[in-house]
C-alpha cells in the first residue's frame, strides 16, 4: 500500500459534486489507487452537449486536480484525447457546436500524484489543456478499449490498469510530500517560508520543485488548497457560520474570504451553497 494517504484528510470537490444522470457518473477508485486517482468521471450514455443540463454552461471551478479525458464523436466516428492542467480560476465549460451524440470517460488526478505516473515534469501546465499523447505512452490503444466497453465499470477496470501499471513510487520525492502533508493539515494557511522550513529545502528549491511537480508556485498552490478546504467544509456541514470558519482558514476578515471564495468560484460561499443545496 502507498505511503502517502492525503485522500483520507483531503478530498477535492467540483463546483456540484451532487449532479448526476444517466450522462455522468462519478466512481472512486480501488483502495490501492486511491492515493493516486480522485475519481473516474464520464457518460453511461452518449449525450449532446448543446442540450445536456450538466455537460452544458458547466462551472468548472479550481480542484486542484489533473484530468485526462477522453472523448468520442459517435456521428464521426473520431476521438480526442486531452490532457488538463489544474486550473487557477473558474471557467465555463464549453463544447464545439459540431458536437451532438458525444461520449466521455476521464480520470481525475490529485496533484500530489501526478510526479509518480510518467516521466515529465508539469512547469507551465497550469490552465493548459494539453494533448494526452505527449503525457500517456499508448493512450490511443487505451481509448479504442474503453470505448469498447460498454459499461462503465468496465471502463474503470481498464483504466485502473493501464495507471497501476504507470506508477512508480521510487520517483516519491519526500521533501515535497512532507510540504504537501502540512500544507493539507494547515488548510492552505501557510507560507513559502513554512513549506521551506518543513520540507529542508531552501526558498528556491521550494519555488522550483511546486512548480515542476504541480505546474503551480508554493504560494497558488497553498491558495488553491485553502479555497478547496473551505469549500470541502462547507459541503460537509451545508452551512456557514462566517466568524468561525475566517478563523480557522486564516483570512482577515468575513469580506476577504467572501472575496477570495468568489474569486475561484464566481459567486459568494452562500450563493454557491444555495446554487446546489435548492
Amino acid at each position: 500500500m502507498s505511503r502517502i494517504q492525503f485522500q483520507t484528510i483531503y478530498a477535492a470537490e467540483t463546483a456540484n459534486p451532487y449532479m448526476t444522470d444517466a450522462t455522468y457518473r462519478s466512481v472512486l477508485p480501488s483502495l490501492e489507487l486511491a492515493p493516486y486517482i480522485r475519481c473516474f468521471w464520464g457518460s453511461e450514455e452518449d449525450f449532446d452537449p448543446g442540450s445536456s443540463a450538466i455537460y452544458g454552461n458547466t462551472l468548472i471551478v479550481p480542484d486542484t486536480c489533473f484530468d485526462l479525458m477522453l472523448v468520442k464523436d459517435n456521428e464521426k466516428g473520431s476521438y480526442r484525447m486531452i490532457f488538463v492542467g489544474m486550473s487557477s480560476a473558474y471557467s465555463i465549460d464549453q463544447w464545439r457546436e459540431d458536437e451532438r451524440k458525444m461520449s466521455l470517460f476521464a480520470i481525475r488526478f490529485p496533484f500530489w500524484a501526478m510526479h509518480l505516473i510518467g516521466n515529465f515534469h508539469f512547469k507551465d501546465t497550469i490552465n493548459q489543456i494539453m494533448p494526452a499523447e505527449e503525457f500517456f505512452p499508448a493512450i490511443s490503444q487505451l481509448c479504442e478499449q474503453i470505448f469498447d466497453q460498454p459499461a462503465f465499470i468496465g471502463r474503470v477496470r481498464l483504466a485502473e490498469q493501464y495507471i497501476e501499471k504507470m506508477i512508480d513510487d521510487r520517483k516519491l520525492n519526500a521533501p515535497f510530500l512532507n510540504g504537501i502533508e502540512l500544507m493539507l493539515k494547515q488548510k492552505g494557511n501557510v507560507t513559502l517560508e513554512d513549506l521551506s522550513r518543513y520540507s529542508g529545502y531552501s526558498h528556491r528549491q521550494t519555488q522550483r520543485i511546486f512548480r515542476e511537480v504541480t505546474g503551480a508556485s508554493p504560494k497558488q498552490m497553498a491558495d488553491l488548497v485553502r479555497y478547496q478546504s473551505l469549500w470541502q467544509e462547507m459541503l460537509r456541514s451545508g452551512g456557514l457560520n462566517y466568524q468561525d470558519l475566517v478563523h480557522k482558514y486564516g483570512y482577515t476578515d468575513q469580506s476577504h474570504m467572501i472575496s477570495v471564495f468568489k474569486k475561484y468560484h464566481s459567486m459568494t460561499p452562500r450563493e454557491a451553497l444555495k446554487s446546489i443545496l435548492k
